[in-house]
């Protein structure tokens, strides 16, 4: 029978992943944190590691859906719960940006954390702000990724027209 620890390594790798996966794909970055996450779960033997590992690729495989983890996760505490919240914000930004349906995804998991949806906009701006997880910090550049059109997103504005201003001096000395 699988330990207390395991089962909430995996309901969070469950969640973890469901972050991952809400923009279409798991990049190398989000896939990087989930495993650093699998091999440093503490009170994990070996074997359960090993589990919980084949549990990410099984995660990977069925993508199943989120129904169960709300029951599950009622018996965490409170200040784990804000952890793990942080903990998937952290997942969705490691690769350096958080995608719309990543945005979405975190705001149905919050209140099955017990948590405000309208809270997770301002972990993102932490997030940002401190360059947490991403290895990013607050002085870094926004990325710009090549746009398809085919997906939303920001369009960045047109340069503004520079008109010439010309003074007439005759005119500003009358004045001065």
């Amino acid at each position: 029978m699988p330990s207390q620890t395991y089962r909430a390594g995996a309901t969070l790798a469950h969640l973890a992943h469901s972050v991952a996966i809400a923009d279409g794909t798991i990049t190398e970055d989000e896939e990087r944190l989930l495993v650093s996450h699998v091999e440093t779960a503490t009170g994990m033997d070996a074997p359960e590691r090993t589990r919980l590992s084949a549990h990410l690729r099984w995660l990977s495989e069925a993508k199943p859906g989120l129904a169960g983890l709300r029951k599950r996760l009622q018996e965490v505490p409170e200040e784990e719960r804000r952890a793990i919240a942080n903990f998937l914000v952290g997942v969705a930004g490691a690769d350096g940006r958080i995608a719309p349906g990543e945005v979405a995804t975190l705001r149905k998991l919050y209140p099955m954390l017990g948590l405000d949806d309208g809270e997770v906009y301002g972990h993102i701006h932490a997030l940002t702000a401190t360059g947490a997880s991403t290895g990013a910090t607050s002085d870094d550049l926004p990325t710009v990724l090549t746009g398809t059109g085919a997906r939303g997103g920001f369009r960045i504005p047109a340069e503004p027209s520079h008109q010439a201003v010309t003074l007439d001096m005759s005119e500003v000395r009358a004045r001065l």
